[in-house]
């Protein structure tokens, strides 16, 4: 693990465009759970906080490690060595059948904003979902949301924008979906039909 870390560190963290909070690394974890069951919350804060003992010598403020997924209110976040918390795609796992409308996973996702993060320790930070569709990968027992389009998209992040603010989250962080799951539908690189309309939103 402390392998892993000095690599990280001497390869990534300290790249001029790696992204930093308060001049510290973020580094997502996205299944944190089996992190914690291996290690143990004070296991795996012991190597977090070798990792970031190593990117101070390298000029850093620290790291800033992200909670991305698996995880609840009863997780030793705080005790395991993480900063904040957002959540990878708030709504793909609850469509009952395929097509069930974008329009109620935006509201499952206002909704998943509202109950997890006031229940943490730790900053929340609201994640906008583009699409899910999983068809690719999965055939028929997919999970699809249908009629989306980028005005909802734009609502959605409209309402992040709100509970951020609401919550007076510091700092003001707000995820929006997926750069490239084209696999799915979770993506924000133009397409031929939506064009660049969620970009532009």
């Amino acid at each position: 693990m402390d392998r892993v870390g000095g690599y990280l560190v001497d390869h990534y963290f300290t790249q001029p465009n790696h992204w930093k909070i308060d001049n510290k690394a973020v580094f997502g974890v996205f299944w944190v759970g089996h992190l914690i069951e291996h290690f143990k919350p004070a296991g795996l804060r012991k190597h977090f906080d070798n990792w970031s003992n190593r990117a101070q010598k390298a000029g850093l403020a620290g790291i800033h490690v992200l909670a991305c997924a698996q995880y609840d209110a009863h997780t030793p976040l705080v005790e395991a060595g993480f900063s904040s918390c957002t959540r990878y795609h708030t709504f793909a796992g609850r469509a009952k059948t395929t097509g069930t409308p974008y329009s109620q996973g935006a509201r499952w996702s206002v909704e998943t904003w509202r109950e997890q993060g006031p229940t943490l320790k730790l900053p929340y930070f609201p994640q906008c979902p583009v699409g899910w569709d999983n068809s690719p990968r999965y055939g028929r027992n997919a999970k699809v949301f249908v009629n989306r389009t980028a005005d909802q998209f734009e609502r959605l992040l409209i309402a992040a924008k709100h509970f951020v603010a609401q919550q007076k989250t510091t700092p003001p962080i707000i995820f929006m979906g997926a750069w490239n799951e084209w696999t799915e539908d979770h993506f924000l690189l133009p397409d031929e039909v939506h064009g660049y309309t969620y970009l532009e939103a």
